[in-house]
């Protein structure tokens, strides 16, 4: 089922996202592309230990702020998802993921004997629709039995927050939140960009600002010849040599990827490249909810595509830089 024109093949991209545009039926959104999934995250402070030491008046201060500084931290560090600040903690099984970081506090005993409380923060995570709970960070110790706490809640604070903030920049624990939210669905359409061998995702790239070290994934329901739903894995590179076809030019605003693994069923195993039956898989994927999922496993940020755009016109084959917002119609 393979296209020799790039109009034939923009349907296979999923009808639902149609724009209005009878040459391609691609998005549900605007030529803006779809938004970002919703990531929430909160701060809670459950550490009753410190009411003794800070009052209840301090206690209620400590944490103020840091779901703020947590969203603004995942918005600067892992922009494909938009990271949203909330103010009360939700139940497990709701219809967005939910990032949790806790301070705790609990008794340590040596042997026979009660030693002094420890104080630490730990995360719990929850993709959207799971009761199944994650551990996006490690258990990170702040305070060990008889160490000093701050004098106050502000310099408590300020440690709590240099704590957050290792979690973007320190590698091991920036392997634990990639394990997390590389789990996230970022989108739930993608398809076949004509006949030139390559997907494409609805999403801004100019939002998503993902770099050509960026690693993504496409889970899709699919039917085959026979009729016999078949899964397909795809494993993608992000592309910024990007295309700009001349009857769907919007396309050079969305993330583009070739193919760098493909498995269909039993039939297709870890196929390294573009294989002709892609097409077919997405032409042919069952249509019910969940039956395809993106994922962006490895992210590595990147600034093209911000302040200009580089673009690949297939027809005369040349570079040149458009200083445009890559996301404006």
């Amino acid at each position: 089922m393979q296209s020799s024109k790039t109009t034939r093949a923009l349907p296979l991209i999923d009808a639902v996202l149609a724009i209005g545009v009878a040459a391609a039926l691609l998005f549900s959104s605007p030529v803006r592309g779809e938004e970002r999934q919703k990531l929430y995250v909160l701060f809670v402070t459950n550490a009753p230990h410190l009411k003794g030491i800070y009052g209840s008046t301090g206690y209620s201060r400590i944490g103020r702020g840091l779901s703020d500084q947590l969203a603004k931290l995942g918005n600067e560090h892992y922009g494909f998802l938009e990271w949203r600040s909330i103010n009360k903690e939700v139940a497990p099984g709701a219809p967005v993921p939910v990032l949790t970081i806790y301070l705790r506090s609990q008794d340590v005993k040596l042997g026979k004997k009660s030693a002094p409380f420890e104080v630490f923060l730990e995360s719990s995570g929850y993709l959207a629709g799971s009761t199944e709970k994650k551990e996006p960070v490690p258990k990170r110790p702040l305070y060990r039995p008889m160490q000093t706490l701050p004098k106050d809640v502000k310099s408590l604070n300020a440690e709590i927050e240099k704590n957050i903030a290792d979690f973007f920049e320190k590698q091991d624990l920036k392997r634990s939140f990639n394990e997390f939210l590389g789990h996230i669905p970022i989108s739930h359409h993608a398809g076949v960009l004509g006949n030139l061998q390559r997907l494409m995702v609805p999403l801004c790239r100019s939002q998503i600002a993902a770099g050509k070290d960026s690693k993504m994934e496409i889970d899709v329901l699919s039917r085959k010849s026979s009729g016999d739903e078949v899964p397909a894995h795809l494993e993608l590179g992000v592309l910024e040599d990007l295309v700009k076809p001349k009857d769907f030019p919007a396309a050079y605003r969305m993330i583009q990827c070739d193919v760098k693994i493909f498995n269909f069923g039993d039939d297709i195993q870890n196929y390294p490249t573009w294989h002709p039956r892609i097409p077919e898989v997405f032409d042919q994927r069952v249509s019910d909810n969940g039956t395809l999922n993106v994922y962006m496993t490895t992210y590595v940020k990147s600034y093209i595509g911000v302040d200009g755009s580089k673009v690949v016109t297939p027809r005369q084959g040349e570079d040149r830089w458009e200083r445009v917002d890559p996301c404006q119609p």
